[in-house]
């Protein structure tokens, strides 16, 4: 995915996160939808943060990234983190009952899974 393309998603998602905030009140639903923002959003980075850095010349070769699946050419897979933050969007989407929050997530979806 192109890198302006994930940071939309990511301000999306900030938006929504912000929203959440505004609303005030907290559900249990609506907690758990917090969560998997927040999630979602720590995903984003830690993808953003793979592109930026250099075989070599980063942390990603700690024992967090141990079990990660690299290529030919020793990069973490960066498929295995998208469909990972695909997979967290739409467990928002199956969460959530507020219509605005599943037509954002739905979006969030479709950018992910154009490239």
């Amino acid at each position: 995915m192109g890198n302006m393309k994930i940071h939309k998603l990511r301000e999306k998602l900030m938006e929504e996160l912000e929203n959440h905030a505004k609303e005030g009140q907290l559900d249990t639903a609506k907690m758990e939808a917090i969560y998997k923002l927040t999630e979602s959003i720590k995903a984003i980075d830690t993808i953003c943060a793979m592109e930026d850095h250099e075989e070599g010349n980063n942390s990603y070769n700690s024992y967090a990234y141990r079990g990660r699946h690299r290529d030919s050419m020793g990069r973490y897979s960066y498929d295995e983190a998208k469909s990972n933050v695909a997979h967290k969007l739409n467990d928002m989407m199956m969460c959530t009952e507020n219509e605005h929050t599943k037509a954002v997530l739905r979006n969030a979806i479709s950018q992910l899974e154009m490239n």
